[in-house]
């Protein structure tokens, strides 16, 4: 019998909840639970670190710290490792089958700072080819919120603690890998990060940065991927994130002095070393690349992709695809042109945006089409946009700057939404 599945997580410690009411005890619970479960509902798949689950057929209500109050009926409520997870049973036979003793309508309360309730689906993970690594089709991208005024492109204000809550949103979303590098805001970004991984003391993160753009008082900025450079930058980028190694070390971008060859060699010893686990490559050309390959292999590539810039159809992703090595998108809403409401008149008078080319096309039949596509789906524009850059030939994962909490509530709309061939032509014509 089909099962309908939806997940709520409340961010919540394992040894703070208590359960009040019914007549097994916490362990028995689990355990029957849980074996019901795995056969029954989640079709005999593990539930790993799975610590208690109780299931109702009456309202149930749930109390977090802020007084959160969410009614439900014909739930489980699982406790997975530190968050809870309630999945939702199709039908009431069902769900009798899933337990042998009666739940009471008390209230299952769980405290802990800080509490959250979302709601999402579960997000796949996709292995990005040319590593062993497994990632959400959406990563937290990190320029917007390293942004400062003494930083190439001006996003407006930014408060870091909101920066912090951000993040945090986004993992307990699901989101597992985090996009940063030491270009942005000059170290800001990866300080951000850090602080923001420490409060959360979290491990099972992916961290990717970058290596090579230096600041330079008459351009702005320029790259040295010299190989004492890579490392240095590196060295610094670990200390911000309080990090032994980072998962993904990527050139940033296209240093002519330096051969590529020497650049990429430094990045193998450093994997050598246990510093980095896999080497990516970013903003380069194809030919670039083949010459990174011939010294040894790239874990990753990333490029500016979507729906208003797709010249890395043309050589990159055929050529990522050729290799078996996957492609991180970055820019994937067109600098938040696509999003939902964006209006370059209301942003802060300095925003880098108010001047981009983009700001000179006419966007009204692309964002009408994303809006109406979404609509029947019950989703974003903007998610609508991601899913579209998700489809792309080689694509593993598309980057997301976001800068509220409200934001991030958006990423896992994007990772489940699938366009049929119809919805992809009609985005295309509408495309300027």
């Amino acid at each position: 019998m089909p099962v309908d599945v939806s997940v709520s997580l409340l961010a919540s410690q394992a040894q703070d909840v208590e359960a009040f009411g019914g007549d097994g005890s916490p362990d028995r619970l689990t355990d029957t639970v849980h074996d019901r479960l795995q056969s029954e509902v989640l079709g005999g798949a593990e539930v790993p670190g799975y610590l208690f689950a109780v299931l109702s057929r009456c309202d149930q209500h749930i109390a977090v710290e802020r007084r959160v109050l969410v009614q439900e009926r014909n739930c489980v409520f699982v406790l997975v490792d530190q968050y809870m997870r309630k999945l939702g049973i199709a039908c009431d036979e069902l769900a009798d089958k899933a337990t042998p003793f009666e739940v009471t309508p008390y209230p299952f309360e769980v405290h802990t700072p800080p509490s959250h309730v979302i709601s999402l689906s579960f997000m796949e993970r996709r292995r990005l080819s040319g590593t062993d690594l497994q990632i959400t089709p959406v990563g937290v991208g990190t320029a917007p919120i390293g942004s400062g005024r003494d930083w190439p492109a001006w996003w407006g204000p930014q408060d870091q603690r909101e920066s912090v809550r951000t993040i945090h949103t986004a993992l307990e979303l699901g989101i597992n890998w985090i996009d940063t590098a030491p270009f942005y805001g000059w170290g800001r970004a990866e300080e951000i990060v850090g602080r923001a991984l420490r409060e959360r003391a979290d491990d099972d993160v992916l961290v990717f940065t970058k290596c090579g753009t230096l600041p330079d008082e008459e351009r702005g900025d320029r790259m040295d991927l010299r190989p004492e450079t890579i490392r240095a930058d590196l060295e610094a980028s670990l200390r911000r994130l309080r990090r032994e190694r980072v998962d993904l070390l990527q050139l940033h971008d296209v240093d002519r002095n330096t051969p590529i060859e020497e650049s990429w060699g430094e990045v193998q010893r450093l994997i050598e070393e246990g510093k980095v686990r896999y080497g990516g490559i970013s903003n380069h050309r194809a030919a670039d690349v083949e010459r990174a390959l011939a010294v040894g292999p790239v874990g990753a590539l990333q490029y500016q992709y979507s729906l208003l810039h797709r010249t890395a159809e043309a050589e990159l992703l055929p050529l990522a695809a050729e290799r078996g090595i996957g492609v991180l998108t970055w820019s994937p809403l067109a600098a938040g042109f696509l999003a939902d409401g964006f209006e370059p008149d209301r942003l802060d008078p300095d925003d880098f945006r108010r001047t981009h080319p983009f700001a000179e096309l006419d966007l009204s039949p692309l964002r009408v089409c994303l809006g109406r596509i979404g609509e029947r789906k019950g989703r974003t524009a903007a998610q609508v946009a991601l899913a579209w850059v998700l489809k792309g030939q080689a694509v593993t994962g598309a980057i997301v700057g976001v800068r509220t909490a409200q934001e991030a509530h958006e990423l896992p709309g994007a990772a489940d939404l699938e366009l049929d061939a119809a919805q992809l032509e009609e985005i295309e014509a509408s495309i300027p």
